[in-house]
């Protein structure tokens, strides 16, 4: 899991692993389902519900799953941000603030 209070820089892995679609959001009355296919991208390994979360912006880095909240659709919200990273294969999360 990781540790401390740095988020990780962009960098070309995410791009391409986003294309790859290891995450994806659909939102079910109201709430956010997220899917996590395998690393391989061939099956479903979980699925989470995030109950009244429908603002999140979701993606991938490396082999974690990240979660930012505080953004509303379509445009960035001025105030601060949190950042959610969770491991897949040990369903560990750390959260950092982004002010």
């Amino acid at each position: 899991m990781l540790q401390g209070g740095t988020v990780p820089h962009h960098d070309r892995n995410l791009s391409t692993v986003m294309r790859k679609s290891l995450v994806t959001r659909k939102v079910v009355f109201g709430d956010t389902v997220v899917s996590i296919l395998n690393s391989e991208f061939s099956d479903l390994e979980t699925e989470l519900k995030l109950p009244d979360r429908i603002c999140w912006r979701i993606g991938s880095f490396q082999n974690k799953i990240i979660f930012i909240e505080g953004w509303e659709e379509g445009r960035d919200n001025p105030r601060s941000s949190s950042v959610d990273l969770m491991d897949p294969s040990t369903s560990g999360l750390s959260h950092f603030f982004l002010t």
